[in-house]
């Protein structure tokens, strides 16, 4: 082998070790934007819990109920809300930038509702909130029959729950002309819902008086649907178990 024939092997040895491997540092443009889709979609959505304050740099949010009900046949969700404005200017709050979303699917919002239930001067409108202030009020949307899972969104707050932890409230009209009547069930709940948790007890477990009464809710379905609905039997008071010891 001549000298020209080894300095060529030598240049052909150098690029394999040191230009190949560089090759795969240099990312083109596409490399980067497909790298940024695949870290978005991996991201996950933090949720919280009904009665929770979620506290921001700009803001405190609490949805402090979540509600459904159905009038004249037709269906509807009635969220309480709560918004402080933590900056140091005034901040005009539209009630429609607080989404609510049915199994992902966005609810319709209703700004003036015709009903009989709802006090439209409860109504959570449009307003500018000063620094340091609070503005609470109910928020209105137009629910269908069945769905499993509903959140209430408020920029990037989230506030997750499902239809088995939120309150069905039972509306009854009079007859033709007459204001309708609002009133509860006459029927004991089954179970009581720490809404915090998920969780589900008989009314005279123990456990209820350690839980704030801001996450309490009255539930009339069997322990068969709030487990199927992701919610938790109580271990201690085991609601999901009959005094004969079987399984409801």
């Amino acid at each position: 082998m001549n000298d020209l024939e080894k300095k060529k092997l030598l240049a052909a040895a150098m690029a394999a070790f040191f230009i190949l491997p560089m090759s795969g540092c240099f990312k083109t443009e596409e490399d980067v934007i497909a790298e940024e889709s695949a870290n978005m979609s991996a991201e996950t959505e933090e949720y919280h819990s009904v009665g929770e304050t979620i506290s921001t740099d700009s803001f405190d949010f609490t949805v402090r109920s979540i509600k459904y009900y159905v009038e004249d046949g037709a269906y509807f969700i009635l969220a309480d809300v709560t918004y402080t404005n933590k900056t140091s200017e005034k901040v005009n709050l539209e009630a429609s930038s607080i989404m609510c979303y049915l199994d992902n699917e966005m609810a319709q919002q209703v700004t003036y509702p015709d009903t009989d239930y709802v006090d439209t001067n409860l109504m959570l409108n449009n307003s500018n909130i000063n620094p340091g202030r609070t503005k609470s009020g109910l928020i209105l949307y137009v629910s269908y029959r069945d769905w499993n899972a509903v959140e209430i969104q408020c920029n990037d707050v989230i506030v997750r729950s499902s239809m088995v932890l939120c309150e069905s409230i039972t509306t009854s009209s009079k007859s033709s002309g007459e204001t309708a009547e609002t009133s509860e069930t006459d029927a004991e709940p089954l179970f009581i819902i720490d809404t915090s948790s998920g969780t589900f007890h008989r009314p005279e477990c123990p456990q209820i008086n350690s839980i704030g009464i801001a996450h309490l809710a009255e539930s009339h379905n069997t322990a068969e649907v709030l487990i199927s609905g992701g919610a938790a039997p109580c271990e201690v008071c085991r609601p999901q178990v009959d005094e004969g010891g079987l399984q409801q």
